[in-house]
């Protein structure tokens, strides 16, 4: 290198932490005879450019709707080229945030995506905010690890900003607070077209033991004193013997409508046979009556 002559060299290197770094360059040269070598730090801090915040919303049927909000805090407009959303083994991911155009589009990495509600809007200004919304479904129905995981899945967002330099940011694993799980459920699966005041009608219920590994003893008990205006008939306690894992009983109860109009049906309990404990059912469900 001749006296005064300079060199330029353009490093890359994937930041993947945020907070201080520091840059060691390191000098070998050669002067006259003389092998010679200096080193220089430069210190530096690292931003995250975009916000990530997110809200989970689980379903009593495993499926689980996740929201997610970007915002861009850097200075600069920023274009958004992927945003995708990795899901757990356990779930199927849909992403609801395309629109109903089936003609597929390609980027730069030669991936095929389909057209978003944001196309029309591709740059993100500062300080703006984009929220994403995506629903997980289990891959098996009614699976108990569905239901009782906490960790979801990570979040991949790819962007450019204004000079085209290109941006990374993968999420750690998104978690959630896993809901509790009632150990039973009873619901009606059958209701009569037409219900008429002063006719008795029937009701297709059916139970459902939500536990993995426990068998319960369920028995259906009717509470007179806590019915409105929709009675039970015929037997007030319905004895369902035992209920395996993730299984269910299937059964028929019959009412007395007294008046017209929308009612809850009301006034039912449950109870389990080993344990002891019994439930209140606050409403069946709700039948007009004509």
């Amino acid at each position: 290198m001749l006296p005064t002559q300079s060199a330029e060299f353009i490093i890359h290197h994937d930041i993947k932490e945020l907070g201080l770094h520091i840059l060691v360059c390191s000098v070998h040269y050669t002067a006259a005879t003389e092998r010679r070598y200096f080193r220089k730090f430069f210190k530096f801090h690292v931003l995250n450019p975009l916000a990530v915040k997110t809200k989970v919303n689980s379903l009593l049927n495993g499926r689980v709707f996740l929201e997610a909000q970007i915002q861009n805090l850097s200075t600069a407009p920023m274009c958004l080229e992927r945003m995708k959303f990795d899901p757990n083994d356990l779930f199927d991911s849909t992403d609801l945030n395309t629109t109903n155009s089936t003609i597929p589009t390609t980027i730069n990495d030669n991936t095929t995506t389909i057209p978003t509600v944001f196309d029309h809007a591709p740059y993100l200004s500062p300080q703006d905010t984009r929220q994403y919304l995506y629903m997980l479904s289990p891959k098996t129905p009614n699976d108990p690890l569905a239901q009782t995981t906490s960790t979801l899945g990570k979040l991949d967002i790819m962007w450019r900003t204004s000079m085209a330099q290109i941006g990374r940011l993968q999420t750690s694993q998104l978690s959630r607070k896993v809901p509790p799980i009632e150990p039973y459920d009873i619901n009606v699966i059958k209701l009569p077209p037409l219900i008429v005041a002063e006719h008795p009608f029937t009701l297709q219920c059916r139970l459902r033991n939500n536990l993995p590994a426990e068998t319960l003893c369920l028995s259906l008990a009717a509470v007179k004193a806590k019915m409105g205006d929709v009675l039970i008939c015929g037997i007030t306690e319905l004895i369902l013997g035992d209920v395996a894992p993730l299984h269910s009983v299937d059964f028929e109860l019959h009412f007395f409508p007294l008046l017209a109009g929308l009612h809850n049906v009301t006034g039912l309990r449950i109870n389990e046979a080993h344990s002891g404990i019994g439930r209140d059912v606050d409403s069946l469900t709700q039948v007009l009556v004509s």
